[in-house]
């Protein structure tokens, strides 16, 4: 048995031995209980340390094959989302605000200097970068969302089936 650096557990070398939220060298989360999605839940919610995982699989007995698949789906798409979209949106306003600023300010392009170039490069930057930061976190809700939804899945069903 080892200790599992990203989880509060242990797990042991043997792929038949290991808990369904780690598997051995492969960065995949395997779901198939309650318990699973509540510590998923519970290491996404600390949004500033990154899960350490590719893939997310859902095989959870007694919910139909399609909500598996759709949860999975969305798990995987918000898991790798890279807040490209968001960065660049950020980082082409800023362009635009900046040349219309620079137009209004200090007149048509030939009167520009040096220095203008440096703080528009270095604004696009930082805009692109929160950009980036936003798009990464917002991602992180929706996977802490669509994780709460599959918990009140599993949680209904069990309700349901054992008649409480």
């Amino acid at each position: 048995m080892r200790t599992d650096p990203l989880n509060s557990g242990s797990y042991a070398e043997s792929p038949s031995e290991l808990p369904a939220l780690v598997t051995a060298n492969t960065p995949v989360i395997i779901l198939q209980c309650q318990e699973d999605i509540e510590r998923l839940l519970q290491r996404s919610r600390n949004l500033f340390v990154p899960l350490y995982t590719h893939k997310i699989t859902v095989s959870i007995d007694g919910l139909s094959s399609r909500n598996l698949s759709d949860a999975q789906m969305r798990l995987n798409a918000n898991l790798r989302e890279c807040g490209c979209q968001e960065s660049s949106i950020a980082a082409a306003l800023t362009l635009f605000v900046y040349v219309a600023l620079l137009i209004f300010e200090v007149g048509w392009p030939s009167s520009w200097h040096w220095r203008h170039l440096v703080l528009g490069i270095g604004s696009c930057f930082a805009m692109a970068t929160l950009g980036k930061a936003i798009g990464l976190l917002r991602a992180r809700f929706r996977l802490i969302q669509e994780l709460e939804s599959l918990w009140k899945l599993n949680r209904n069903r069990k309700l349901h089936n054992t008649g409480e």
